[in-house]
């Protein structure tokens, strides 16, 4: 499971801040300006997470990815924006995803 939880925290935090920040987020800067570019960026980020919700009430699980994940993604944006610098936001994604992974590592102890 630690290996497993891991792994995937890595690579969907590298993977996600390569598409979403490094590529969409870019572009639609490029295109939109920044806010609005940041803006629609972050709501992808936030409703490509709609998959991972399933509380049977599709409004319900919108609302929630768009308020965390979608907010979430706005941080990150507001930091590649700031600092062009995909290592923050990877780092930031990384620290955010393996979180879990330490908090259950600590109670098993």
């Amino acid at each position: 499971m630690i290996i497993g939880a891991t792994a995937t925290a890595v690579t969907a935090g590298v993977g996600e801040e390569l598409f979403f920040r490094l590529w969409l987020q870019t572009r639609l800067e490029a295109l939109l300006g920044a806010p609005a570019g940041i803006a629609l960026a972050s709501t992808f980020f936030g409703l490509m997470h709609l998959t991972s919700h399933g509380s049977g009430n599709l409004m319900l699980d919108v609302a929630q990815v768009v308020v965390v994940q979608g907010t979430f993604g706005l941080f990150l944006g507001i930091l590649w924006w700031r600092f062009r610098n995909l290592w923050f936001t990877i780092l930031a994604h990384l620290i955010t995803n393996g979180w879990p992974v330490l908090v259950w590592l600590v109670t098993q102890a």
